[in-house]
């Protein structure tokens, strides 16, 4: 991350910012470039359960037949 993307992200001057306000700004931005491994996590979930409608709607299916 260098500091034309923060920049960019903030609409504006790093250097304009407080401390406190720039510190936020980076936290945030380091905390979103750490999604990739929640949403593989989150699509193996929804996976998991994809597969258990998919085995309950069969056996429902199977009843009403």
């Amino acid at each position: 991350m260098d500091k034309s993307t923060i920049e960019v992200a903030n609409g504006g001057a790093l250097i304009d910012k407080t401390p406190a306000v720039a510190r936020h700004l980076i936290s945030n931005m380091a905390s979103n470039t750490q999604g990739p491994s929640q949403t593989r996590m989150v699509n193996e979930i929804g996976a998991a359960s994809n597969q258990r409608l998919e085995n309950q709607l069969t056996e429902l299916t199977s009843m009403v037949k």
